[in-house]
């Protein structure tokens, strides 16, 4: 059985679409649980563990700076992609994003991040199996 990735997009409509299509195509429908949201203020309400969070940086309510710092302050292991425009670069990474998605979005970017972060998530699978099976035994 392939594993099962839940990720959540919070943008605009448009973007929501975009990304939810792609990864699709990258993971194929049985693979991966998308959850959207439209609004920061519905992410942040949803209380939700997901692998992966893709976050537009400017948002009407809650921007996409301001969700990944309330995230950080109860996971540090949720990887956080952040989409906009490159002037907003470096106040993201120092917040800790896994990767920064210049707009317009790139089909190919995009797949490249969603391998990087799919072979760390893998990664910390096996590896906190690894110490449940140790536990155990």
């Amino acid at each position: 059985m392939k594993d099962q990735y839940k990720i959540a997009i919070c943008d605009d409509n448009v973007f929501c679409t975009k990304i939810e299509s792609y990864i699709y195509e990258y993971y194929g429908k049985n693979n991966v649980k998308p959850s959207i949201f439209y609004s920061g203020e519905e992410f942040i309400k949803s209380k939700d563990k997901y692998d992966c969070v893709f976050l537009d940086i400017e948002m009407i309510d809650l921007n996409g700076i301001e969700i990944t710092t309330m995230i950080r302050d109860y996971d540090l292991d949720t990887y956080i992609i952040v989409s906009g425009f490159p002037k907003y670069k470096n106040v993201s990474y120092r917040l800790h994003v896994f990767d920064y998605l210049d707009k317009p979005l790139k089909k190919t970017t995009l797949f490249k991040t969603l391998y990087d972060m799919t072979m760390l998530v893998k990664k910390n699978k096996m590896f906190n199996m690894n110490i449940f099976e140790q536990i155990k035994a």
